[in-house]
Order: structure tokens, then C-alpha cells, then sequence
């Protein structure tokens, strides 16, 4: 029966089976700066979005919708309330996927100034 090893042997006899501990891979730095950023820009979204909620009510008093009707006020405000929020479900797989296509950083800066501009 033929004894060859078929595989290279990287260790030898001399190779320690635990290697010592400064032979660990270096670490790879966590980009806190830009992790800092991406936090803020979660903790300014809530904010904006549910700043309509002070002043909706009389918005809708004051556009005649529900025709004098102070009963359905809260109908329609919780009904405009609720499409931002169906609006952001319908679209946000589109906006997941496009950085795939064309890079984070154009739709990063695309979405902000829209988002500066829009409020």
C-alpha cells in the first residue's frame, strides 16, 4: 500500500498545533465615524415624520373635508397619518435595492437632499 501523502504538509514536526497569540489576525477598525453618522440620521427621521401629528387635526378642520363634522376629524387624520407610513412600506424595498445596483453613496445623497428639500 502506498504511504505517500497525496495532500502538500504545511506543519512540521518543529510547527506548534496552537499557534502563539501574537500570531492573531489583525483587527479589522470599526468605522465609528460613519457608523455615528448613520445613527443620527435614524434618530432625526421619527421626529419629522410624526411632526404632523400636532397640527393635523385643525389642517383638516380648516380644508372643509369633513364638511363641519367634528366626529370624522380623527377618521381623516389618522387616515392621512397612516399613508406616510404605507407610503414608506410600499417603497422602501425599491430603495433597498437600488444601492445594489448603483452604489450606496448616490443614493445615500440623493435621498438626504430630497429629504432637505421635501422638509
Amino acid at each position: 500500500m502506498d504511504t505517500s501523502n497525496s495532500h502538500e504538509i504545511i506543519a512540521s514536526e518543529i510547527t506548534p498545533l496552537i499557534p502563539a497569540k501574537g500570531s492573531k489576525k489583525p483587527k479589522t477598525p470599526l468605522p465609528k465615524l460613519q457608523i455615528g453618522i448613520l445613527i443620527t440620521l435614524q434618530i432625526v427621521e421619527p421626529p419629522a415624520s410624526t411632526s404632523i401629528f400636532p397640527y393635523i387635526n385643525q389642517l383638516i378642520r380648516e380644508l372643509g373635508i369633513t364638511g363641519g363634522d367634528d366626529a370624522v376629524v380623527g377618521y381623516y387624520a389618522g387616515l392621512i397619518e397612516s399613508l406616510f407610513f404605507v407610503g414608506q412600506a410600499l417603497t422602501v424595498l425599491r430603495w433597498a435595492r437600488l444601492p445594489d445596483r448603483i452604489g450606496r453613496k448616490p443614493v445615500y445623497v440623493f435621498s438626504q437632499r430630497k429629504y432637505a428639500l421635501l422638509r
